[in-house]
């Protein structure tokens, strides 16, 4: 007998491919040589917390693609750099991302998306203009 509770088990690794893939199609590219992410021509249309969005989900998508990461969390600064936001501008609207369950920190202080908020990210980067 299959214990009905099993179908509730999910691991908090996986993450939606295809789902990922749909949302950063418009925006990115990545280079595995060089591990870096390359924005298309769509990506200038972005406004700041989209950009955000798109960047974080972008290092997901270099996990899942297994180009190497420490890990898929950033600090602020590494935003900061690879999107060219100033940082009292980027720290400002991650606090706001954090309060509405967009983005998560870890233990060391570090930005992510995580898996559970991947549709709420879609819908976020869908209302962009």
């Amino acid at each position: 007998m299959v214990d009905p509770l099993e179908d509730l088990l999910v691991s908090s690794r996986e993450v939606n491919r295809d789902l990922l893939a749909s949302v950063l199609r418009p925006y990115v590219r990545i280079d595995p040589a060089t591990q870096e992410f390359i924005p298309t021509s769509e990506w200038t249309r972005l406004g700041q917390v989209h950009r955000i969005i798109a960047y974080l989900l972008t290092r997901k998508a270099m996990l899942a693609l297994e180009i190497p990461l420490d890990k898929e969390a950033v600090p602020p600064r590494g935003i900061e750099a690879a999107i060219g936001m100033k940082g009292g501008t980027l720290r400002s609207l991650l606090r706001r991302l954090l309060q509405e369950g967009l983005v998560a920190r870890d233990q060391a202080g570090d930005y992510c998306v995580p898996n559970y908020a991947l549709e709420a990210a879609k819908a976020r980067l869908a209302s962009r203009g």
